[in-house]
């Protein structure tokens, strides 16, 4: 079902061009559900924090949204699934050990722009490496890649 028929049956208001919103059909609250129109199919959101498998759950439930297909996958399929999580894995762990050790390089620099014994202080340095470390800390490993 288009997302602009679950929008009408659930009595949502237009708030834009293939948006809509209103009462969230799981934590009922007022105006915190999203719907909006994909190539993909309706893209759902809760503003109150409710779980978007859930939502998409509660449509199915509704009979707004259809079952969906699940076969068997392949042992083809299986392994290249396991290929893909091995790699994601990998790439996580890589990122986090680039962001650990670079942390520790930034940590040497700023150090090393103040040397409080021989009165010398190097304010461009100690900025930018104190402000790389703290953007670093700020990230998630997500956005170390």
């Amino acid at each position: 079902m288009p997302a602009a028929e679950i929008a009408g049956t659930l009595h949502l208001r237009k708030t834009g061009a293939n948006c809509w919103r209103g009462p969230c059909p799981i934590c009922g609250g007022k105006s915190r559900f999203q719907i909006r129109k994909a190539r993909s199919g309706p893209l759902v959101w809760c503003w109150g924090g409710c779980d978007r498998k859930d939502l998409l759950a509660e449509l199915r439930r509704r009979g707004l949204l259809p079952k969906r297909e699940q076969r068997p996958l392949t042992p083809a399929e299986r392994a290249a699934w396991g290929r893909a999580q091995r790699q994601a894995r990998d790439l996580a762990r890589a990122a986090w050990r680039w962001r650990r050790e670079r942390l520790g390089e930034l940590d040497e620099a700023a150090s090393g722009a103040v040397d409080l014994e021989g009165g010398h202080l190097d304010p461009w340095a100690l900025a930018a490496a104190a402000g790389e470390a703290w953007r670093l800390r700020q990230a998630d490993a997500a956005g170390v890649i």
